[in-house]
């Protein structure tokens, strides 16, 4: 019975060294991806990194500033020779979020699968399939909380106030124009609570959902309805209970 014992213990062992090694090659994986697919996206800003060191875009405030290459050509459409599932480019100063964004023919898809169509469990930072960007009032993004703090694991720190209050921007490069979106409400809910809706059909109806979304945060803002902005919602898992979701929601900024 000991000896029984000894060898499940040790199969046990065993299997739990190969997940933490798979886990890890596939954690340096992504971060190599990303790191080439920032290159491109970034080639040729003037305050690249020195010695071909990335550009991390998420540490400055001049985002807006570099829009499309030397030939005229959006920074995003270079990145579609990658993949033409990339649609943008998503960027929060004070994070390490700085990701392309793929929309794909569903929402599980990239909840597994890298850029390259490969199986990796960090997936992508990917936009709701059902999306029409240049309608929708509400863009909603989805993205992992990876515990080796990538993908929208950084969410997490806008559960504090003081960070919430001074690190209030997301940027958004739609391969057109960088839009500048200003945070007014983040908070923790139950999948099943979450009411993610894309499209409204009228102004009451789209005030009443930001109006409720703003009453949810965990923290106060003064940031007021207006129709003719455009509303971004970013959610991801969270550990607090079962099936939590933490949602960050932010307007254009006027």
């Amino acid at each position: 019975m000991r000896r029984f014992i000894l060898i499940v213990s040790i199969a046990v062992l065993l299997f739990s060294m190969y997940q933490i090694g798979e886990y890890l090659i596939s954690a340096r994986d992504t971060g190599n991806l990303y790191r080439d697919i920032s290159g491109i996206y970034y080639e040729g800003l003037a305050d690249s990194g020195e010695d071909g060191e990335d550009k991390n875009s998420a540490d400055t405030n001049d985002v807006k500033d570099h829009e499309k290459d030397a030939g005229g050509r959006s920074r995003i459409n270079r990145l579609k020779d990658i993949n033409p599932d990339i649609i943008g480019w998503i960027t929060i100063p004070g994070t390490k979020i700085d990701y392309p964004i793929v929309k794909g023919r569903d929402n599980s898809y990239y909840l597994n699968h890298d850029l390259l169509g490969n199986i990796d469990r960090h997936g992508a930072i990917f936009m709701d399939y059902r999306n029409d960007p240049p309608v929708d009032e509400n863009l909603v993004i989805y993205g992992h909380h990876m515990r080796d703090g990538t993908m929208f694991k950084d969410l997490m720190k806008y559960k504090k106030r003081s960070f919430y209050e001074d690190n209030g921007s997301i940027f958004l490069d739609m391969g057109g124009k960088t839009v500048e979106y200003e945070i007014f409400s983040a908070y923790i809910s139950r999948a099943d609570n979450v009411d993610l809706i894309l499209a409204f059909g009228d102004k009451k109806g789209y005030e009443k959902y930001f109006s409720g979304a703003k009453k949810r945060s965990l923290h106060p803002s003064d940031i007021d309805f207006a129709d003719n902005n455009g509303m971004l919602t970013l959610a991801t898992c969270t550990y607090e209970e079962k099936d939590a979701r933490f949602v960050v929601h932010a307007r254009t900024r006027e």
